[in-house]
């Protein structure tokens, strides 16, 4: 069972999950998509800085997976080259 837990999620990640989702659920209702598109990419902006946000609170919360990962995209690069 050790390997399937590794699955899971920590407690932050989901929850910056949880509030990406809701902040890109307002921001599309606020700006997107008939009113122009200065407020098109107002949204995409906002939806931008969401990702960014999970993107560090997995790269803090989650070492292991994000060096797991890191090492094997690593090792399939050195075998293209080679």
């Amino acid at each position: 069972m050790k390997p399937i837990t590794g699955l899971v999620p920590s407690f932050s990640v989901v929850v910056a999950y949880a509030t990406s989702w809701a902040i890109t659920s307002v921001s599309e209702r606020v700006f997107c998509c008939n009113k122009g598109w200065s407020y098109r990419f107002i949204h995409i902006g906002v939806g931008a800085t969401c990702l960014l946000a999970v993107a560090v609170v997995i790269f803090v919360k989650e070492t292991k997976f994000v060096d797991f990962m890191v090492e094997h995209w690593l090792g399939k690069v050195r075998k293209k080259k080679e």
